[in-house]
């Protein structure tokens, strides 16, 4: 039991040692974190300073611009101002030359287009009276060329009365001689007897 208690001695007082030099470290190392911190923060407000000083600057060379920008836009809605008016005045001038040239081409396309219509009447009256004589001419022609069809037509007629007169003559005829022909001791033969009356032309 001694020997424990003397060996826990030991270990407590060791403990105690190293708990002691760690609190040293942890303290030095707190003294420099606070060192560190402090460096941080003056470097930090040196940069937020640099920078506010850094924003000032572009803030007034910012406005200087905008002022200088806007000064020039007003020279130059000036200028364009002055340009619109003298381009309104010389559109203006165009336009009233354009118009006076185009009323004065109106006026001869009028006059070339009135002319053209009295050309055009003209070359239409006697179209209409050329066509006129052509629809005589081919009046007469039809007329003539209908009389020569009826009459054409009046001839076939008679010739195809005639050739039915005719074919119904020999029909007749044949038809007595049969009947007045005697009997026979038989049947005829095939092939015997009269020929078989012909079939009367057929009108052209």
């Amino acid at each position: 039991l001694e020997g424990q208690k003397t060996e826990a001695a030991k270990a407590l007082e060791a403990h105690q040692q190293a708990l002691a030099k760690h609190k040293e470290e942890a303290a030095a190392q707190l003294e420099s974190h606070k060192k560190e911190f402090a460096e941080h923060k003056e470097a930090s407000v040196k940069g937020l300073e640099a920078q506010k000083q850094a924003l000032e600057t572009h803030k007034s060379e910012t406005v200087k611009h905008i002022e200088a920008q806007q000064q020039a836009l007003e020279g130059h809605k000036k200028a364009a101002s002055e340009q619109l008016e003298s381009h309104k005045k010389e559109s203006a001038s165009a336009l009233a030359s354009a118009k006076e040239g185009l009323q004065k081409s109106l006026e001869e396309q009028k006059t070339e287009a009135a002319k053209a219509l009295e050309a055009h009447q003209q070359a239409l009256a006697k179209h209409k009276e050329e066509a006129a004589a052509q629809l005589e001419s081919h009046k007469k022609e039809f007329a003539e060329h209908k009389e020569a069809s009826v009459k054409g037509l009046e001839a076939q007629k008679q010739a195809l009365e005639a050739v039915r007169s005719e074919s119904l003559d020999k029909l007749q005829l044949l038809d007595e001689s049969r009947k007045s022909a005697p009997p026979g001791p038989g049947p005829e033969k095939p092939g015997s007897g009269p020929p078989p009356p012909k079939p009367a032309p057929k009108p052209p």
